[in-house]
């Protein structure tokens, strides 16, 4: 892989005015990243997964003081994407974070691996799930566990939201979430011989069920649970036991647990060994 070049009289951006970085700034907003395919990828962790996790990215923008700092870094880029130096300021307004480390990226959205979609062995499909940090969570406990697919269902927050990719610590590249249409994917998963479980107060203990065959875990709304309509669609109800006084658990924690539950039964099955 050719390392890239820049010349030696490269232009600094440093206008916040300029239409590119205006291009870039709009990315900050959910609806312009689905209307135009791209995404923001911040900091040196998060780009440096994507570019080896092979993640098809349009430009890369750094600062100059990060780009006298980090020169061994290159290697890891391929000639082919183009790179832009901007200056500190500029940087502060592309970033959605406060204190950008000086590197982001523009990435493009990319069709969903096929086998994501189709009967899977242990996934996570979420209802009207908000805050982008469980969702990071739960990618990062996917991952983790083997896991086949994350699915957001409408209402759910962005799975593009720079804060979703930060809080997965580099792991959204290796399960991008899918956003789908969650009643009819879990009705033909349950055609196809899937066991689709809600997680809900109420329900059989996690303990007591059976997680050897293909199982869907649903995870509701952190407010609300999961909503009637796709309780429906449901085998049964799962709940992970808890003392009489707590109410209930973080939403990403109830997910962490159902997965790994998942895994120690397999582990020690000879189904599985």
């Amino acid at each position: 892989m050719t390392q890239p070049r820049l010349p030696s009289d490269a232009i600094v951006i440093q206008s916040t005015k300029n239409p590119w970085v205006q291009s870039v700034v709009r990315l900050h907003k959910s609806s312009v990243r689905r209307e135009k395919k791209r995404f923001l990828i911040e900091g040196v962790n998060l780009v440096s997964e994507g570019i080896r996790c092979g993640w098809p990215l349009d430009s890369i923008v750094v600062t100059q003081h990060w780009l006298e700092t980090s020169p061994g870094w290159f290697g890891e880029l391929d000639s082919r994407v183009p790179l832009h130096l901007v200056s500190d300021q500029v940087m502060k307004v592309m970033a959605t974070t406060e204190s950008p480390d000086g590197i982001l990226a523009v990435a493009r959205f990319r069709e969903p691996h096929p086998e994501q979609s189709q009967r899977p062995s242990l996934g996570l499909a979420l209802d009207g799930l908000q805050d982008p940090g469980n969702l990071g969570t739960l990618l990062r406990s996917a991952v983790a566990c083997d896991a086949d697919s994350v699915v957001l269902g409408d209402g759910s927050v962005d799975p593009y939201n720079p804060k979703v990719l930060r809080s997965t610590a580099g792991q959204w590249f290796r399960m991008p979430p899918q956003q789908v249409s969650l009643k009819a994917w879990l009705k033909a998963n349950r055609e196809n011989g899937v066991q689709v479980l809600a997680a809900s107060m109420g329900g059989k203990s996690f303990w007591e069920w059976d997680f050897l065959g293909p199982t869907i875990f649903i995870l509701g709304n952190e407010g609300s649970g999961v909503s009637k309509e796709v309780l429906d669609q449901c085998d049964g109800v799962v709940s992970v036991p808890m003392k009489d006084n707590v109410e209930s658990l973080n939403v990403a924690m109830t997910g962490t647990l159902l997965l790994y539950e998942t895994v120690r039964q397999r582990n020690q099955s000879p189904r599985y060994s």
